[in-house]
């Protein structure tokens, strides 16, 4: 049923494809998707998780910027967020920001975002990689149980 997680177990014995395909809504990467598969098995979803940090750690800037359109706060940003500064900030950095947003109010969000802004490119890269290896391992976490 659409939304029921999974087993970690029930993963681990997927076939290859049918395990990419249950997690590549968390990250379509295939270089992510191919190693968290050959990565099994996974004893709990924080494993799962840990070995999705390691390889979004391990990607080439190129890679991780190819990741972002998917994964930013631009394609649905939560009520109530400044658009006009997910704007600026895209042309600032030449990429779309991502912030794993859970919990976190508009005003919360517009003040990181405005913070960031203010960043250095090199910082501002570090900062992304590790807000998408968050975004990927909060939809990872509420796939698996």
């Amino acid at each position: 049923m659409p939304g029921e997680r999974v087993e970690v177990a029930a993963f681990n014995d997927l076939p290859p494809d049918d395990a990419s395909d249950l997690i590549r809504a968390a990250c379509a990467n295939g270089f992510w998707l191919r190693v968290l598969v050959a990565g099994r098995p996974y004893g709990s979803p924080q494993e799962i998780v840990a070995a999705s940090d390691g390889v979004i750690g391990a990607l080439g800037w190129s890679e991780v910027a190819g990741m972002l359109p998917a994964h930013s706060l631009a394609v649905d940003p939560p009520e109530g967020v400044d658009v006009a500064a997910l704007e600026e900030y895209e042309q600032r950095f030449g990429f779309p920001l991502a912030m794993e947003t859970t919990g976190r109010t508009a005003e919360q969000i517009d003040a990181e975002v405005r913070s960031r802004i203010g960043g250095d490119p090199e910082s501002e890269q570090n900062t992304t990689r590790r807000e998408l290896a968050a975004i990927v391992g909060r939809c990872l976490l509420v796939t698996f149980r």
